[in-house]
């Protein structure tokens, strides 16, 4: 009976021993599994910082673009008042339009590389027949 007893504490420290050594392997690649992943989020946190301070640089561009623009068209009133006409008809920096002079510029007939029968190209297409 005591052979039994030494029999099976042998057989429970050799199962034991085993269980260890392939236990510690899977808890080995837990571990650099863990380690993998925490830096993959450290890399994520990062780019969102990054992508967090481009956004906020282009808000802060924009705000400024957008006073600058409004600055600018508080001043060309002010600025078209002291040009002289021609140069306002030239520009049309006075906000007249120059709808006539387009108009003006309309010819009435097509221009001459244009056809007067339709083209067919958006007509369905015929199956070729071969002869």
């Amino acid at each position: 009976m005591l052979v039994s007893y030494s029999l099976m504490l042998l057989l429970g420290i050799l199962v034991g021993a085993l269980g260890m050594r392939f236990g510690s392997l899977n808890g080995r690649r837990h571990k650099q599994e863990r380690l993998l992943l925490q830096q993959r989020q450290q890399q994520l946190d990062h780019c969102y910082s990054e992508l967090a301070s481009h956004v906020a640089r282009n808000i802060t561009v924009l705000e400024t673009l957008i006073s600058e623009y409004r600055l600018l068209q508080q001043a060309l009133p002010s600025t078209s008042a002291r040009l002289p006409d021609h140069l306002l008809y030239r520009h049309n920096l006075g906000g007249r339009s120059t709808r006539d002079q387009e108009q003006s510029l309309i010819k009435a007939e097509p221009p001459c590389d244009y056809s007067s029968s339709p083209s067919d190209l958006l007509s369905p297409k015929q199956p070729l027949t071969s002869g």
